[in-house]
């Protein structure tokens, strides 16, 4: 344990350090890259052909499957005018997917004791790349029918991925403030990044932002109403949001919309949609993130990102065991997209509660030597998964991969 101390608050890597992290980052990223440019290419199964569609081809050329109101549609709109070539798109998700892998590492190197540059680069590589444990004999499908962070087949999820870490780091700036001042910048960087979000994809707003109501209650209830306008202020983040919320609704589920969808409630449906084993199937998914909080569960009452992040969570399974999109996109299983992206997140919580806990633990007694050595174990399985799977969609040409 002390000599991974040492390694993890060591400030500077060794050059064999960087040069391991290069090496698996261009892994990933060469994987990535075929798999991009063959779905752009329609040659396998995804949403990118499809969301370029939308942004670039004739009125009515693809399904009602693809979200006509997301900000992607606007964006490669634009990336086409500046080169009408396939491969810009590639390079696009390629960086945001790049972009997603550095900045939960560097979440990480911020909010944690572990400095070393290299080694934070590695994990939020890894945590990125995190899918469900496999267990074919529960359920058949590596990530469908589970509640999977490390889909590639969507970009607009690969979007939010991105966005959720922001939103996490600014959270995490702006919780120890609220209470004294409502720190005008932050406030603001965080109303543009939920924007932005909604606006990708409207998923993470409807998990993280019934969480933060929740929290801001408690903190009101706290402060005995005297940090009521700086609480007030912290939510009003959400009303940009809402607006585009409200345009996307009108726009789906309208008078104006020719796809006769709207929104109903019939529990279990969408979690049995693909999922053989239900209960099982959370358990896969969550079985890092549930190993941790088995000890880190007082953690909660800190009220940080940890905690949001877990009242999320509970948001998102509430829409995705009971909410069901009505009419011709009732198969389609968009309430998953909440879980899969508060799945993401929790893993990066749950990563940096366990870092600050392990010393701890591993020098209490032999119970915290296993349960450090559990959760080190399951994280590790959860990765090695997420990598099988993102090869599987390559090999096996679709992300129903087994």
């Amino acid at each position: 344990m002390q000599y991974l101390q040492r390694l993890f608050t060591r400030r500077r890597s060794f050059w064999w350090e960087y040069a391991i992290a290069i090496l698996c980052y261009t892994g990933v990223l060469a994987l990535c890259t075929r798999l991009f440019y063959f779905e752009i290419k329609g040659i396998l199964e995804g949403d990118l052909n499809a969301q370029v569609q939308v942004a670039i081809g004739p009125p009515g050329s693809v399904g009602s499957y693809v979200p006509v109101y997301s900000l992607y549609k606007y964006v490669f709109r634009f990336l086409n005018w500046i080169w009408p070539n396939d491969w810009i798109f590639v390079f696009f998700e390629l960086g945001i997917v790049l972009a997603g892998c550095l900045v939960t590492g560097r979440y990480i190197h911020n909010f944690s004791f572990c400095k070393n540059p290299a080694l934070t680069a590695l994990f939020g590589l890894g945590l990125y790349c995190a899918d469900p444990i496999f267990l074919p004999m529960f359920n058949p499908y590596r990530a469908m029918g589970l509640q999977a962070g490390g889909l590639w087949h969507n970009p607009t999820l690969l979007g939010i991925k991105l966005l959720g870490v922001v939103l996490l780091w600014l959270f995490a700036r702006i919780s120890p403030q609220i209470a004294r001042q409502a720190p005008g910048k932050p406030l603001a960087w965080f109303a543009f990044a939920g924007l932005i979000a909604t606006w990708i994809k409207p998923n993470l707003i409807l998990c993280i932002y019934p969480a933060l109501a929740v929290l801001l209650l408690i903190w009101l209830k706290q402060a005995g109403g005297r940090a009521f306008w700086r609480l007030a202020a912290f939510a009003a983040t959400v009303l940009p949001s809402m607006g585009i919320l409200l345009w996307q609704y009108l726009l789906t589920y309208g008078e104006s919309s020719v796809q006769e969808s709207g929104i109903g409630i019939l529990f279990g449906y969408s979690i049995t949609l693909f999922a053989e084993n239900p209960v099982m199937s959370i358990l896969q998914s969550m079985a890092f993130p549930l190993a941790v909080l088995a000890v880190c569960w007082r953690a909660l009452k800190r009220l940080d990102s940890y905690c949001l992040a877990w009242i999320a969570t509970g948001f998102a399974y509430l829409q995705y065991l009971f909410l069901i999109e009505t009419g011709p996109r009732m198969t389609h299983g968009n309430w998953d997209w909440g879980v899969c992206v508060m799945a993401f997140l929790l893993f990066v919580v749950s990563f940096e509660e366990l870092l600050r806990q392990m010393a701890d633990q591993w020098n209490r007694n032999a119970w915290g030597k296993v349960w450090v050595c559990c959760c080190w174990g399951l994280l590790g399985w959860h990765v090695i998964c997420g990598v099988i799977f993102l090869i599987t969609n390559l090999t096996q040409g679709s992300y129903f991969s087994r």
